[in-house]
């Protein structure tokens, strides 16, 4: 009796495990949905070379080395980052570019669902401007939301800094 006892605790403690790693693992699955803004594809490597090549001349160009290796690039006063060779953030406050051809400076906060996003959190301001925090990823300890900001119901200025997990 004691031995049937023992084998039956061994038996659930065993599953428990089993599917406590199952779960664990399932929790794990990332999933990202792709940014591309003027040829270029929000966290992947680009050289310099490359990204004059996909956008063309900048407006300005700057390379510093604060944080990481950064090169700024302006086009018509939209910012984009490349950090250690990856593209890491982008400030854009006209209508040149849009976030995978469907939503840009200009257009109206519905479109923002366009771009099927994970979550959006938004924040209402005093002065009339509402920021909304749009989510890419399904990850619960995402620190690199796309920062849509809002009057009237229309978008005037959208921004991302990739933050790494910390």
């Amino acid at each position: 009796m004691k031995l049937k006892i023992e084998i039956i605790m061994r038996t659930i403690f065993f599953t428990m495990l089993l599917l406590a790693s199952v779960f664990n693992g399932y929790s794990q699955i990332i999933t990202e949905r792709q940014i591309e803004i003027g040829g270029l594809t929000l966290r992947q490597a680009y050289s310099v070379n490359q990204v004059t090549s996909i956008m063309g001349t900048p407006q300005s160009y700057a390379h510093e080395f604060d944080v990481c290796d950064e090169h700024k690039f302006v086009y018509d006063d939209n910012v984009f980052y490349i950090c250690d060779g990856v593209f890491v953030g982008f400030k854009l406050v006209n209508n040149r570019y849009k976030l995978n051809g469907v939503v840009g400076v200009g257009d109206t906060f519905n479109e923002i669902h366009l771009l099927n996003p994970f979550n959006i959190i938004s924040t209402a301001r005093d002065n009339g401007i509402t920021i909304h925090e749009v989510f890419i990823t399904n990850k619960i300890d995402d620190m690199s939301p796309i920062y849509f900001r809002v009057r009237n119901g229309a978008v005037f200025e959208i921004s991302y800094l990739y933050v790494d997990d910390v």
